[in-house]
């Protein structure tokens, strides 16, 4: 879609070069890289009690979020 509008997600780098700097998470399961490479999102969304509440494998932490 970047090229089809002639303008970039990030001012100054295409999705392409965001995606090359990048780093794949470790620790990730089969079942976690089915998820996250899937275009659409089929499991159930439930929220556990606040005081039950862990973030998820990878989430803010071991320098692979967003830069």
């Amino acid at each position: 879609m970047e090229r089809d509008f002639g303008y970039t997600l990030k001012r100054n780098l295409s999705l392409p070069e965001l995606i090359a700097m990048g780093c794949v998470y470790k620790n990730i399961t089969p079942e976690l890289q089915r998820l996250v490479t899937s275009y659409n999102y089929e499991q159930a969304i439930i929220l556990p009690a606040a005081e039950e509440w862990t973030l998820p494998p990878g989430a803010f932490g071991e320098n692979c979020g967003a830069v």
